[in-house]
């Protein structure tokens, strides 16, 4: 699957409305994930790690709290 590639074109979008939203501010500290994110798109973090922030985030609001 070309994952790296979804986060960067296809789904950032997708991924910068979900992940780095204000209501995901009680499970992460959105200035760290902004860090984490700007990491990855200058090349310097793998995918898989927002991979998997990314499916917690959206299993979190369809079956959280």
């Amino acid at each position: 699957f070309p994952i790296e590639r979804w986060l960067r074109y296809e789904l950032r979008s997708e991924f910068e409305n979900t992940v780095l939203a204000d209501r995901n501010s009680a499970l992460f500290d959105i200035e760290a994930l902004q860090n984490i994110w700007s990491a990855f798109l200058a090349g310097k973090l793998h995918w898989v790690v927002l991979w998997e922030i990314y499916a917690l985030c959206k299993w979190h609001a369809n079956h959280g709290p």
